[in-house]
């Protein structure tokens, strides 16, 4: 029995790099160190290319998989691979999915997906699905490592303003993609990942990025990082609940000495998930065991919520409020608020990443109310804000940029625990 695993997603011409992306490379790395620590041998690991397992030959292999997936790009493998799908993320999702392609999934189910836009669109076609996030966040925290150097990787040129000189003054810059020759890696695109991000845990005081791969696996590491964007991705949507997620908007407000994210509970939850799937499938010559998997963002129950209204309003009140965060908290929320305070008039359901809604053909309505994105909350002063997701620094900031005050909104949800509060 053997695994398979992608260390290296380039695409070549003319036996040159033509494009090659390393945080490709990271999730190799992570799922690598997952099978070594189940006490994999090193010689049943075999490495390889997405291109190449389409035509695999050799002999069965269970292939883990973490990956971005482009519209054209099969999911469906030959015989003797045998896919888990831990944490699968697929791209302009509105060409949906063929019927072979459905059977597919559904035989292999239930599928991990990286972000909640994909577990949406996968449970849509009735596939047993759960929303995992991304297995790099199960790479190691580094021990006894203070660094000195600022790694500045990918960072939107927009931010520049915004850095301070000192860590200006220190940084180091980074590049994920390249477009290079062959020869570029000395040792492989996959050797020179793990270089790298072995350089981060060695050296990094702070890493300042814009990329996904580079952001949780840092993170995961304990190293503090600030993940800055030029625009809103649904690929990200998942960070929000863990980490600051910041935007040209908000870069004035960035915490420029932030605390490493600490999660060690989820991190290990997220490693039992795993490799229980992956043994499943081996130790059962390929069937895997189906049990239904859900990893909590640390939502709030509705419980929470029922008190806070409670607290805060009579039952007869009468209120215009508007939902931020399009989740089943969401539509407890508004059952709640239906049976119990029958003159609150919803005008609002808000979603980050309506348009990513719209243009994939999912859920348009909350509460037979349009869902919209987060300028309805601007356009709204006077409405009261229910937000439903896990409360991060960016949703806390946008709310205070806009001139919110406190009882113009209620958080439902708890951030995740950081250094700060634990040194309090």
């Amino acid at each position: 029995m053997k695994w398979l695993i992608i260390d290296d997603d380039t695409r070549i011409y003319d036996n040159k790099y033509r494009y090659i992306n390393i945080g490709d490379c990271v999730q190799g790395f992570a799922i690598e160190t997952l099978l070594l620590q189940m006490g994999v041998s090193q010689s049943d690991i075999i490495y390889t290319t997405k291109q190449k397992i389409k035509n695999y030959e050799g002999e069965p292999a269970v292939y883990p998989v973490n990956f971005f997936m482009y519209d054209g790009e099969d999911i469906v493998y030959p015989d003797n691979v045998k896919p888990v799908f831990l944490g699968l993320s697929l791209a302009r999702r509105h060409a949906g999915l063929t019927q072979p392609q459905i059977a597919y999934l559904k035989k292999h189910a239930p599928i991990g997906c990286r972000d909640i836009t994909t577990y949406e669109f996968i449970s849509s076609f009735g596939i047993p699905a759960y929303f995992y996030g991304c297995v790099t966040m199960t790479l190691p925290t580094r021990v006894d490592c203070v660094g000195d150097t600022v790694f500045i990787v990918d960072a939107p040129k927009a931010l520049l303003p915004h850095i301070p000189a000192d860590l200006l003054a220190r940084a180091e810059y980074v590049h994920q993609e390249f477009t290079e020759d062959y020869a570029y890696f000395t040792n492989g695109a996959y050797q020179y990942t793990k270089d790298i991000f072995n350089k981060y845990n060695e050296k990094a005081e702070l890493v300042i990025t814009s990329r996904l791969h580079c952001a949780i696996p840092c993170m995961a590491a304990g190293i503090p990082v600030i993940l800055a964007r030029d625009y809103v991705s649904y690929t990200f949507d998942f960070l929000h609940n863990i980490m600051p997620v910041y935007y040209p908007e908000t870069f004035d407000t960035i915490d420029w000495n932030p605390q490493p994210v600490v999660n060690n509970a989820h991190k290990e939850m997220m490693k039992m998930i795993a490799i229980s799937r992956l043994k499943s499938c081996y130790e059962n010559n390929f069937d895997v065991v189906s049990p239904k998997y859900s990893i909590s963002t640390a939502r709030a129950s509705i419980k929470t919520f029922e008190q806070q209204m409670e607290q805060r309003f009579c039952n007869n009140d009468k209120v215009q409020y508007m939902v931020w965060g399009m989740n089943g908290l969401a539509e407890e929320v508004c059952a709640h608020i239906n049976a119990h305070y029958p003159n609150f008039e919803m005008i609002g359901a808000v979603d980050t990443y309506a348009h990513n809604r719209h243009m994939l053909k999912l859920e348009k309505k909350l509460n037979g109310i349009d869902i919209t994105d987060v300028s309805t909350i601007k356009n709204n002063p006077n409405a009261l804000v229910i937000v439903t997701f896990n409360l991060t620094t960016t949703a806390l900031q946008y709310l205070e940029k806009i001139n919110r005050k406190e009882k113009d909104f209620l958080l439902i949800a708890e951030p995740y625990l950081s250094n700060a509060e634990v040194i309090k």
